[in-house]
């Protein structure tokens, strides 16, 4: 009699987010916030290494600032929106320019005002069901 021993992971597909922002500590506050909600963290510090990263990484979310090196946040957005590969991620904009209209026009799922608050956080990513 032979014993089969299945392994069965808790967590069938971990979820990945692509942070592009260039301030450190902002990050590490969203990984904290995101820290027990089995959420891979990739990053990128400017607009061009965001889109980069979008492309070969097909993250599930990203959050993304407005004031960022080399392309602003509303140009990442624009060229997100426009490729086939990469329009149907999510975006969260996530800055102190604060535009939501704009953000929504363009294409964001979601904007939120830093400081951004953990409880918003969790409920923009609750909606978009990443967690």
């Amino acid at each position: 009699e032979q014993k089969v021993e299945i392994m069965v992971s808790m967590q069938t597909h971990l979820r990945t987010c692509l942070i592009i922002d260039d301030h450190p500590g902002f990050v590490e506050l969203l990984e904290r916030y995101v820290d027990d909600a089995a959420i891979r963290i990739t990053t990128a510090e400017n607009g061009r290494k965001g889109l980069e990263i979008a492309r070969q990484l097909q993250p599930d979310v990203i959050i993304l600032d407005v004031m960022i090196p080399e392309m602003d946040g509303w140009q990442v957005l624009q060229h997100l929106q426009s490729a086939p590969a990469t329009k149907t991620i999510p975006i969260i904009v996530c800055s102190v320019f604060y535009d939501p209209d704009l953000a929504l026009t363009l294409g964001a799922a979601d904007v939120l005002k830093k400081p951004v608050r953990k409880e918003d956080l969790i409920v923009a990513l609750k909606n978009l069901k990443i967690i």
